[in-house]
């Protein structure tokens, strides 16, 4: 039989999904997981108020609010949200992302503005131009990142043989608080957690308002902004959180990190 023969005097300041300190409120509310929630992740709501859902992994979908049915006309036109007849159409987008505007390869097709109007993740009106280029063929992107489209904007093209969609890029995704429930946390008295998570039906607190340990996955600095991951990659699950803007994480509104951590190291986050 092994013993251990060594103590390290240096213990990690937390683990995941442990509150902080009390220095602040804390607002903790009692859910149920609706699915597989790893501990010191972000948690959507659920079905009902009181579940809490695991991040869903987001990809890049070129006809998610306007399928088909998009064509270039010799007049201005203004499409609206009874148009959009994708999988997300008119709905919320969550998390807020890049609108994109798929053009087929076709001389009907001018070097002209478009304009996309919608709402940020907050619901804040947004509204922004996009370039259509000659001859079309291309994907175009908004630089905003829209939580819903509510009309399209195409100024007057050669003919009507010009088709498009319109689909939604997480490139640069924010995620709204109000979307975002809290962070899962860590119970002392729970029984043996599956893989550091609670599984579906478990009775899941969940941190609102206050602060917690999480493990990153790169190194942030206190102040920094908050990211959670919404594109798997390996090991790494949605709902994981990073200090960095990048492909595969969505901003989240309204929290910063509290302390400074290495890589895969243990920090402190503030909603």
């Amino acid at each position: 039989m092994s013993a251990q023969t060594s103590y390290s005097l240096v213990n990690a300041i937390g683990r995941a999904g442990m509150i902080a300190d009390g220095a602040i409120m804390q607002d903790v509310i009692s859910t149920a997981a609706e699915g597989t929630v790893a501990l010191g992740c972000a948690v959507l709501k659920g079905t009902n108020p009181r579940q809490g859902a695991p991040v869903a992994a987001v990809a890049l979908d070129v006809d998610s609010v306007l399928a088909s049915g998009g064509a270039s006309a010799a007049t201005a036109q203004t499409i609206t949200s009874a148009s959009f007849n994708g999988a997300i159409g008119a709905g919320r987008i969550v998390p807020a992302q890049q609108v994109t505007l798929t053009l087929n390869s076709h001389a009907d097709w001018d070097a002209t503005v478009a304009t996309v109007r919608g709402e940020d993740c907050d619901g804040n009106v947004l509204v922004e131009d996009v370039l259509i280029p000659n001859g079309g063929n291309a994907t175009i992107t908004t630089i905003g990142a829209f939580g819903r489209v509510t009309s399209l904007y195409i100024p007057a093209q050669t003919g009507t043989n010009g088709t498009y969609t319109v689909g939604t890029a997480p490139t640069k995704a924010e995620f709204s608080r109000r979307d975002i429930l809290g962070l899962s946390v860590w119970q002392s008295a729970h029984e043996p957690y599956t893989s550091d998570s609670y599984v579906d039906n478990d009775e899941m607190p969940v941190l609102r308002k206050g602060r917690c340990y999480v493990v990153v996955e790169d190194a942030v600095v206190n102040g920094d902004s908050v990211y959670v991951r919404i594109v798997t990659s390996g090991a790494d699950a949605p709902g994981q959180l990073g200090g960095e803007p990048s492909a595969s994480f969505a901003l989240l509104r309204d929290a910063s990190y509290r302390s400074t951590a290495a890589i895969d190291g243990v920090a402190v986050v503030e909603l």
